[in-house]
């Protein structure tokens, strides 16, 4: 990367190269970018589904997310949270305060994931709040009205077809215990993380641009 010179959006810029990562290991760029839209927040940012160039696995969280979300390009993706970043900064959110905040926060997200006991235990925990929804009237009544928020046509569905998808996201990959494959795979991301976000973001260049941006103000007050 280039040095830092002070310019306005430069932190951002080098957050959005992180994000977008491929180093970060297979759909690993999916999932930060997914970290950092929940955190931003906002109504640009709101049901998009990045497309990553696979179909989903019928029945799965993913599939779900397609169907109910805005499918854009990978490109598009990363150009909305960037517009987002600056949205904020002109709202009057520090750009260094920001742009450090969703690095942490994500940092923290990946961590978690490494612990694999409290994960599994969390997952499970959840499987069995799914299945008692997908055996509850009231509760299909209520996860049909969440649905119908976002798309109408859930309206329709029967309390059968409720139930299947239920019982279907509580049977997905997603909610299965930890595999060893997938245990290294995420210990894998946080260290690939680590790796890029100390070339890109390390703690030094947040002072470093602050300090530039100071002189660049002074110049321009000077003349």
């Amino acid at each position: 990367m280039d040095e830092i010179v002070g310019r306005p959006g430069e932190l951002a810029d080098r957050l959005i190269t992180l994000l977008n990562c491929d180093a970060l290991g297979e759909g690993g760029w999916d999932s930060v970018g997914f970290y950092a839209i929940f955190f931003l927040g906002g109504k640009s940012l709101y049901n998009l589904v990045p497309d990553t160039g696979k179909d989903p696995v019928p029945g799965s969280v993913g599939e779900q997310r397609r169907q109910l979300g805005k499918l854009v390009s990978r490109d598009k993706y990363f150009e909305l949270i960037r517009n987002r970043l600056s949205e904020l900064v002109v709202c009057g959110i520090e750009e260094a305060f920001l742009v450090r905040s969703v690095r942490d926060a994500i940092r923290r997200e990946l961590e978690s994931l490494t612990d694999i006991g409290e994960g599994d235990r969390n997952r499970a925990q959840l499987r069995v709040r799914i299945e008692r929804t997908a055996a509850d009237p009231a509760e299909i009544a209520a996860f049909r009205a969440r649905l119908a928020t976002n798309d109408p046509s859930a309206e329709s569905l029967s309390d059968e077809e409720i139930a299947a998808r239920l019982r279907n996201m509580a049977e997905s990959e997603f909610l299965l215990p930890t595999s060893p494959d997938i245990a290294l795979d995420r210990w894998a991301m946080l260290t690939h993380w680590d790796h890029h976000m100390a070339s890109l973001l390390p703690d030094a260049v947040f002072d470093q641009w602050r300090q530039w941006m100071v002189r660049r103000l002074s110049m321009r007050e000077a003349f």
